[in-house]
């Protein structure tokens, strides 16, 4: 299953007008400060993002791995963090962010072994993840009816606590760049 992707790419208006209007006018010069600067100033922000997905699944036993990836092009930039793994981790990790719909189980052989009393490790609208209680009692039956699973949503958490962030780091480092690039312009420095 291949690697699926977190992107949180600040495209409201005002940057994307920003960005636009930026690019127009920079020289090679400039473009190479931008980049240098706007870069790692996304990382920065990805990082805090991936620390906190981290903590999200530090109690799963088939953990997804959480790539950041930022890029700075003529376009402009595309700051995004890839959930990889192996096929079950990804798996569990949409089941998990997305949920499931309410379906049929049925028993392979001849009964399902039912765990009643357990709580779940995560929590909706939540980074936090702890130990599963134990089972209080357990059923057996040919098939049940699984009501579903509400999904934890870690997709939508990680745009709205992180995009707005992220939208301040790439504003403030496309204006340093260009400080920086007009100043050696000035200095004669090329």
């Amino acid at each position: 299953m291949p690697d699926q992707a977190i992107d949180i790419t600040p495209l409201d208006r005002a940057v994307f007008t920003l960005q636009r209007n930026i690019r127009r006018g920079l020289t090679d010069l400039e473009r190479q400060y931008v980049e240098a600067e706007v870069v790692p100033a996304a990382k920065n922000v990805l990082e805090q993002a991936r620390s906190d997905l981290k903590r999200a699944v530090r109690t799963w036993n088939h953990k997804p791995r959480f790539y950041v990836y930022a890029k700075w092009g003529a376009k402009g930039g595309t700051f995004e963090i890839k959930v990889g793994g192996d096929p079950d981790a990804i798996r569990i990790w949409n089941f998990v962010d997305r949920g499931t719909k309410q379906h049929i189980i049925t028993a392979k052989r001849k009964w399902l072994r039912i765990r009643l009393g357990m709580t779940a490790k995560t929590t909706p609208g939540t980074f936090e993840s702890r130990q599963r209680s134990a089972p209080t009692s357990v059923i057996f039956r040919p098939r049940v009816s699984h009501p579903g699973y509400v999904g934890r949503d870690y997709r939508g958490q990680v745009r709205t606590k992180y995009t707005r962030a992220l939208r301040r780091e790439v504003t403030n480092a496309m204006r340093r760049a260009i400080r920086r690039a007009t100043s050696s312009l000035a200095r004669g420095v090329k």
